[in-house]
């Protein structure tokens, strides 16, 4: 299982301030040292003007052959609109749901 960094960091404050409070009272113990961000050597890439228009030009020109409720393609392209347009992540977008009082 991989650990977001930020949920890391929160269990080593939690660990840290235990250890500090065991070596208060006088019970010996190891204060753990704080782990550093990791490095990251992602290099975003930056799609041009042109690639953007035809990636939704593309999107556009779906064409839907199973005409069932569950077939994504319906819901791609408004997708793919809103994350371009809102700079929503993936996650967020996908969590999105429609109430209907």
């Amino acid at each position: 299982m991989l650990l977001n960094f930020d949920y890391l960091l929160i269990k080593y404050c939690v660990l840290f301030q235990f250890c500090n409070y065991m070596c208060y009272t006088g019970f010996p113990c190891f204060i753990p040292q704080h782990p550093g961000r990791p490095r990251v050597n992602f290099i975003p890439y930056i799609f041009t003007h042109g690639q953007i228009q035809l990636f939704f030009r593309t999107c556009d020109e779906l064409i839907q052959y199973n005409r069932g409720k569950s077939c994504i393609l319906f819901a791609l392209p408004a997708l793919f609109y809103l994350l371009y347009s809102t700079e929503l992540h993936i996650g967020e977008a996908i969590s999105i749901k429609i109430k209907m009082d």
